[in-house]
C-alpha cells in the first residue's frame, strides 16, 4: 500500500483510469441535464473576469463545464486529495480540460491560496468528504467578499446511496472470497504442467491432475459467485470482475505466469479501491443532522445567505444543493 490515505490512495486509483464522473449517470445526457443547467446558471453570476475553485476536482467535470460556462473567467483552478492528472488519463480531453489548473495532491482542509482569491468556489459531491470543520474555514477564507459558493452533496435516502450501498455490500463480500487465491493457484498449476509436460513427459500426468483439479475449482468458484448474485438489482460491479477474471487464463500463451499473476493482483487492487471508495461515500453521506452541522460551519466561518434544496438527475433525487456567499 502506498504511503498516502487509503482514500487517497483508493480515489487515485479510480481517477487514474478514462472516468470523467464519478456518481453521477453521465451515460445518461438527459438525466444530467438538470444538473448542469444548475451550475451554468450559477456560473452566470459570476463577476467576469474572475477566478473560479472547484473543490475535489477528480478529472475536472465540473471545472470543465465552469470553463465551457464562462469562457471570459480569467482562471479555473481544480484541487484534489488524489493523484490526478485529467488531460493524462480522460480519452478525448479537451480545450476546457486542457485551460484549467489542476492541483494534485491538495486537501480542502489547507488550500494553498490567498485569502479572498476566488470570486467563486464549487464542488460536486467532494467537500463531504473532508475534514469539514477545516474545509469550510478554507472555503470561506479563500472566496472574496461577496463571493459564493454552490456545493453539490451526498444525501441520505437518495438513489446514488441505495446504488452505492448495495455495491459496496458486494464489493466487500468479493474482496473475502477465495476467487482470486483459486485463479492464482490455477494459473501456477497450469505453467507447471506445461513445464513438467515439455522437460518429462511420461512422468507429467501428476500435474495434469493438479491443474484439472485447479481448473475446476476454479470454475465452482465462478459458479458459486453467479448463483450468489443472480437476481441481484445490481450486478454491473460482478459482472465486471468476473469478466475480467475469466479473460486472465486465455491470455497464458501470449503472457508469462510472472505477468499473468500481476494481472490477477491489478484486478484485486482495483476491487479493493472501489470497496474503499464507496464506504467513503457512504461515510460521506449527510443527514438532516449533518446537514445542520455543515450549515452551522459555513455561518461560523462567516457565510451568509445559506440556501438548501434537494438536487435531482432526472426524476431521482441524487443530494442536496448548498449554497451561500461570504459576508461583505
Amino acid at each position: 500500500m502506498p504511503c498516502v490515505s487509503e482514500d487517497a490512495w483508493a480515489w487515485s486509483v479510480f481517477w487514474q483510469a478514462n472516468h470523467l464522473q464519478a456518481f453521477l449517470p453521465a451515460e445518461n445526457p438527459a438525466a444530467m441535464a438538470p444538473i448542469d443547467a444548475s451550475w451554468t446558471q450559477f456560473m452566470a453570476s459570476v463577476p467576469q473576469p474572475g477566478r473560479i475553485l472547484d473543490v475535489g476536482t477528480g478529472n475536472g467535470a465540473l471545472a470543465a463545464l465552469c470553463w465551457r460556462a464562462h469562457a471570459s473567467v480569467s482562471e479555473v483552478h481544480g484541487v484534489d486529495s488524489a493523484a490526478i492528472a485529467p488531460t493524462r488519463y480522460v480519452s478525448g480531453a479537451d480545450q476546457a480540460l486542457a485551460s484549467v489548473h489542476f492541483h494534485p495532491e491538495v486537501r480542502a482542509e489547507a488550500l494553498p491560496f490567498a485569502d479572498c482569491w476566488f470570486d467563486a468556489v464549487v464542488g460536486q459531491f467532494a467537500l463531504e468528504y473532508s475534514d469539514t470543520a477545516a474545509s469550510t474555514a478554507e472555503v470561506v477564507r479563500v472566496l472574496r467578499a461577496n463571493g459564493h459558493f454552490k456545493f453539490l452533496l451526498h444525501g441520505a435516502g437518495t438513489v446514488v446511496e441505495r446504488r452505492n450501498r448495495l455495491l459496496c455490500e458486494q464489493a466487500g463480500e468479493l474482496l473475502h472470497t477465495t476467487l482470486f487465491e483459486d485463479l492464482r493457484n490455477l494459473l501456477r498449476a497450469i505453467f507447471h504442467a506445461q513445464t513438467q509436460e515439455r522437460a518429462h513427459p511420461s512422468a507429467a500426468e501428476p500435474a495434469l491432475a493438479l491443474a484439472r483439479h485447479e481448473i475446476q475449482r476454479f470454475g465452482r468458484s465462478l459458479q458459486v459467485l453467479e448463483a450468489r448474485y443472480e437476481g441481484a438489482s445490481d450486478r454491473s460491479l460482478v459482472d465486471s470482475l468476473l469478466s475480467a477474471l475469466r479473460r486472465i487464463p486465455a491470455l497464458r500463451l501470449e503472457s508469462s505466469l510472472t505477468d499473468l499473476l500481476r494481472m490477477v493482483d491489478d484486478v484485486e487492487s482495483l476491487l479493493k479501491a472501489q470497496y474503499l471508495r464507496l464506504k467513503a461515500m457512504l461515510a460521506a453521506t449527510l443527514d438532516a443532522d449533518g446537514r445542520q452541522q455543515l450549515d452551522r460551519l459555513f455561518r461560523s466561518a462567516g457565510a451568509v445567505d445559506l440556501m438548501w434544496r434537494e438536487a435531482y438527475a432526472g426524476k431521482s433525487p441524487i443530494g442536496h444543493w448548498l449554497q451561500g456567499r461570504k459576508s461583505s
